[in-house]
């Protein structure tokens, strides 16, 4: 084992700390030996999130209408399969929120919805008020704070995870590996999500053994609040569905004119309309017609990240830009959360299920989460492969540093893409120079250019416009629908058997 470390033996290991990995811990048979490795919960895009959950619980809704808005937000790319299957558990997982103490209050509506299906905790906290549910009754779990340094592999399975704690690389063996570590947006400059999220985890499943696919659909949120740093605060898409409105200097509503839906349209094209507007001059989210009393009831999270800044929504439109915010593609799963590396699984954030599709349906991923952590905590009791002696630690070669990443994607691959730019941010990473760090932090730095350069690789494949992926020098013929993967090395691919890979 390279001299390192080696711990006792489970039967699983979970790694990550948002809603995908307490709903699969909540749901666990108490009988498994289970070792929890994750960063604060508090800083997991689960609990950053805001506005609701989307499930067709209003006599006036249903679950086929729930599904016609998903598929009609995938821009033709999600896996039909995958939708029916989670959208049509809903409710059930409503129910299993419920019964762990969530208590929802009213629901609104956002963009891609055709009625008010997004279920709302009383304010726009969902995320806070879903998490501290769940970790509330796990307070008996031991969970360990390290970060995931490689997964590690026997015959041909995973067999346990190699991790980094305190600077130290330790083993730890398991029958079965559960990654739950959220996505990759915090390799943009501009972006909503905590700074954990890098993406090596996803990085790691590749070196394993497993596959990934849809690298190049990352949705950028249109309306971050417009501050000199990230992550930046959100106004959340709740905001727009009761009634606030999307302004430019002049006070004219102008994403009427990208969409007739206006600040309802999907997330990718009122994103790039405010991109576009941006061009000229500032964009503001205009919320007075809100009220103060209805603001600072329904949306404090909002109006608290505004004070912070000096700025009252009740008085003043709020400037906003478009920032990363949900990394659609991420680890290839089936709809038990099984990669194609036996033995791993993957749920959330870091999971491509075949849901999304070419673009993220609001609120549609806290159920994802919850659907596919549960069905995860099914299979993985049943697992009883022996534990094998795991392959060799490897350190890869030490990366560019994050901000350097962040900066060259910023530039190439925002709500905006071209060939020429794509081609010249692969140009700008094999270029940055790596810095000099330690081992740990020098798999994590590796592991953040790699996907980094698969982003762009994928983007620069997928020629057409579709979804959130737009290239503005697209000449406008049909998109391409098969999902592009990677399978081993660092050339992603078009999927030979069309929409449904992923």
């Amino acid at each position: 084992m390279n001299g390192y470390p080696v711990l006792e033996p489970v039967d699983l290991v979970v790694v990550g700390a948002g809603v995908a990995a307490y709903s699969l811990l909540q749901t666990l048979d108490r009988n498994l030996r289970v070792a929890h490795f994750a960063r604060s919960f508090s800083e997991t895009s689960s609990w950053w999130s805001m506005g609701g959950i989307a499930a067709a619980t209003a006599i006036e809704d249903s679950v086929a209408s729930h599904i016609r808005d998903t598929l009609s937000a995938g821009a033709g790319m999600c896996d039909p399969e995958a939708v029916a299957s989670i959208i049509g558990e809903a409710e059930d997982a409503i129910g299993f929120l419920e019964k762990n103490g969530v208590v929802f209050a009213g629901r609104g509506r956002e963009g891609g919805h055709n009625v008010a299906r997004v279920l709302h905790a009383g304010d726009d906290r969902i995320g806070a008020a879903i998490m501290s549910k769940l970790v509330e009754r796990l307070n008996h779990l031991h969970s360990i704070e390290a970060r995931l340094a490689a997964i590690a592999v026997s015959d041909g399975r995973a067999a346990g995870v190699w991790l980094s704690k305190e600077g130290e690389v330790l083993l730890q063996p398991a029958n079965s590996v559960v990654l739950a570590t959220g996505g990759a947006t915090s390799l943009f400059e501009h972006r909503t999500t905590p700074p954990g999220n890098t993406g090596t985890p996803i990085a790691a499943a590749l070196r394993a053994g497993a596959s990934l696919s849809g690298l190049e659909f990352i949705q950028f949120h249109p309306t971050a609040i417009a501050t000199p740093n990230s992550p930046h605060p959100l106004a959340t898409e709740a905001l727009r569905g009761a009634g606030a409105l999307l302004i430019d200097a002049s006070g004219r509503r102008f994403a009427l004119d990208a969409d007739p839906r206006g600040e309802l349209a999907t997330r990718d094209i009122v994103a790039r309309a405010i991109a576009k507007q941006l061009e000229t001059g500032p964009v503001y989210l205009d919320a007075r017609p809100l009220g103060r009393r209805l603001l600072e009831f329904e949306f404090p999270a909002f109006c608290d990240g505004c004070r912070g800044l000096g700025l009252d929504p009740a008085e003043n439109p709020i400037p906003v830009q478009p920032a990363a915010h949900y990394f659609i593609g991420g680890i290839t799963t089936d709809l038990q959360g099984q990669t194609t590396l036996p033995g791993l699984y993957a749920a959330g954030e870091c999971a491509s299920t075949g849901l999304h599709g070419a673009n993220r349906l609001a609120s549609n991923s806290l159920l994802e989460g919850v659907v596919i952590g549960r069905r995860v905590a099914a299979v993985v009791g049943g697992q009883a492969a022996p534990i094998g002696k795991a392959e060799p630690y490897t350190v890869h070669s030490s990366g560019p540093s994050l901000q350097a990443i962040r900066q060259t994607l910023e530039r190439s691959a925002g709500p905006s893409r071209s060939a020429a730019g794509l081609a010249a941010g692969l140009a700008s990473l094999d270029a940055l120079v790596p810095v000099a760090i330690g081992a740990p932090a020098a798999q994590e730095a590796a592991g953040a250019a790699l996907l980094a350069e698969l982003i762009l690789k994928a983007a620069l494949l997928r020629t057409e416009s579709v979804g959130a992926h737009f290239r503005s020098d697209s000449q406008g013929s049909a998109p391409r629908l098969a999902p592009i993967i990677v399978d081993g090395g660092s050339t992603p691919h078009y999927a030979s058997n069309g929409c449904g890979d992923a």
